[in-house]
């Protein structure tokens, strides 16, 4: 039960605790910082799992139940917390307030999903994964609480509507995306990919939170145009 990869995902759940613990306390620094740990787990928990030969039926049902707090519930605080802020006229309905909430939930379906499901080919995943889901959240998470942002082309709260319904749909979806590996072959194959990879992170050293939020819809655009023109060729 207490191999070093479960060891690992209890990290990640662990981190995504202290992130939703860190957005009711106001700190966005911290909820910023958290997500990020917890994404670092999530990565290397499969790897090491590999490399060691230890993955198993319970760490990956472990890994779903902490990605569904970490990037499920922690954007749906995140999310939630931006949207009262921007809502202390009470103009909206306090209820408003609990859609964001919904991406938790559809972050579940979509874990569910992942684990019964065998379908699918290698490389792709059907459905934007849920650590990817909750990047692009906390790109716009930072974008507001930490850059003092505003997009200023319509009422945040709406963004904020939007955002939610999108990624909840585009979680439990059967839309192509496309895996992302750590191997050369991955790098020469899709050069342009990395290009945008490359950009979003100039983005965010110049320190706009919503280079995350770039980066996940750069890697959804493309593997819809790359899936596109593989199928006109077959």
């Amino acid at each position: 039960m207490f191999s070093i990869p479960n060891i690992i995902t209890a990290l990640n759940l662990y981190s995504g605790c202290l992130g939703v613990v860190a957005v009711l306390e106001g700190r966005p620094d911290k909820a910023m910082m958290y997500i990020g740990l917890a994404l670092i787990f999530d990565f290397a928990d499969g790897w090491v799992a590999r490399k060691l030969g230890q993955s198993s039926a319970l760490g990956i049902q472990l890994d779903s139940l902490a990605d569904v707090v970490s990037f499920g519930l922690l954007p749906g605080c995140m999310m939630y917390s931006i949207f009262k802020s921007y809502n202390s006229d009470g103009s909206w309905s306090a209820q408003v307030a609990w859609l964001p909430l919904m991406l938790t939930v559809f972050a579940a379906f979509r874990l569910a999903r992942f684990n019964v499901e065998t379908t699918g080919e290698p490389g792709e995943f059907q459905g934007l994964p849920v650590p990817a889901s909750g990047m692009a959240v906390a790109g716009i998470y930072g974008h507001f609480a930490l850059d003092g942002g505003s997009f200023g082309l319509f009422d945040t709260r709406i963004l904020m509507v939007l955002l939610t319904l999108t990624a909840s749909v585009a979680m439990v979806s059967r839309m192509r995306i496309l895996k992302f590996q750590v191997n050369k072959v991955f790098f020469q194959k899709h050069l342009m990919l990395v290009f945008l990879y490359l950009l979003c992170l100039a983005i965010l050293m110049m320190k706009h939170h919503y280079a995350f939020t770039l980066l996940i819809i750069a890697h959804v655009l493309y593997g819809i145009i790359y899936f596109a023109f593989s199928k006109n060729k077959t």
